[in-house]
């Protein structure tokens, strides 16, 4: 995302920046999917910080093999409790703003 960030950044040295999408499965024996997401909204804030709106990706699906794929932020208490802190946090655009 750095090189990303970085390009967007360039075109316009006072506009905001909106990642379009990001998100995590709920995948227990890989790791724990709500410090992830409190993870990752540190890692916006701290190393993105023309960064100001993200949009989650909340779905789940079947795969092929007939396992399923849980991005959803309600997929576990504690990642819905996560990502509520996540997006209060006053970093966030909470509104459009026109420039």
């Amino acid at each position: 995302m750095t090189y990303a960030y970085d390009d967007l950044c360039s075109i316009n040295p006072d506009k905001p920046v909106m990642l379009a999408e990001w998100g995590i499965g709920e995948f227990p024996e890989s790791g724990n999917k709500a410090s992830w997401i409190s993870e990752a909204f540190q890692t916006m804030k701290t190393r993105f910080p023309r960064l100001k709106a993200a949009v989650y990706w909340n779905e789940r699906w079947q795969n092929d093999d007939g396992t399923y794929s849980n991005l959803r932020v309600t997929s576990s208490e504690t990642a819905l409790e996560a990502y509520r802190k996540g997006v209060g946090d006053s970093f966030w655009v909470d509104h459009p703003t026109y420039r």
